[in-house]
């Protein structure tokens, strides 16, 4: 146990490392921070088992918690879902690759009760574009939950409106879905791209635009 520490982050080594099967073998269980306010974990490495104990660990540290970093392409859907996010009252902070898990995520942080209490919430995200299987989830989750969203400020770290509209080639291979797509129901979201413009802004406008042309063939 370390009494003091307040930040800690988790860099999962990939399957190339020598120190590969000794991070593998190792167990966070017992790990216990009693001050601990930022919680992070990022890497490649793919391993159910450790999936599962970081779930553990960081809910174990629900109760002191104020910013949490996922950027691990192969555990973020399994933390998500496995942590008890309610527990987490002290969140004010949240860093994620895109917005694939927030249907998720956003009903279990608040509840379902529209009479919830006012909770800000930032959330900065990696990328501007979800996978396609989620978007219908995505969308009910929105209208089901509105109380909660509009607690909730979106950040896209990486980009600028009109990076987006220069990086389209995602959502032309049919893979993925741009924030700023008509099929995701976002107008009502607080989204602003990274030099601080929001969803309304010319830029947002224009990229959408754009994007609407390209969902027509055109």
């Amino acid at each position: 146990m370390l009494p003091n520490l307040r930040y800690f982050h988790l860099d999962l080594l990939t399957r190339a490392s020598p120190l590969s099967k000794q991070v593998v073998e190792a167990s966070v269980l017992t790990w216990r921070f009693p001050k601990l306010q930022m919680f992070g974990v990022s890497g490649t490495l793919e391993n159910p088992k450790l999936n599962a104990e970081i779930a553990a660990l960081l809910f174990s540290h629900a109760a002191t918690v104020e910013e949490v970093e996922l950027r691990h392409f192969f555990i973020i859907d399994e933390v998500a879902r496995a942590v008890e996010w309610k527990r987490f009252t002290m969140l004010k902070k949240l860093h994620l690759l895109n917005l694939g898990t927030i249907h998720h995520l956003i009903p279990a942080l608040y509840g379902d009760s529209s009479a919830a209490s006012s909770r800000p919430l930032v959330i900065h995200v990696a990328a501007a574009w979800i996978k396609n299987e989620v978007v219908g989830m995505f969308n009910h989750a929105i209208r089901s939950h509105s109380h909660a969203f509009a607690q909730v400020t979106f950040f896209l770290d990486e980009f600028a409106w009109d990076d987006i509209t220069r990086a389209f080639s995602w959502h032309r291979a049919g893979r993925m879905t741009c924030l700023l797509s008509p099929s995701l129901e976002t107008a009502s979201l607080a989204i602003f791209d990274k030099n601080g413009e929001p969803l309304d802004s010319p830029a947002a406008l224009r990229c959408r635009q754009a994007l609407i042309k390209v969902e027509a063939g055109l």
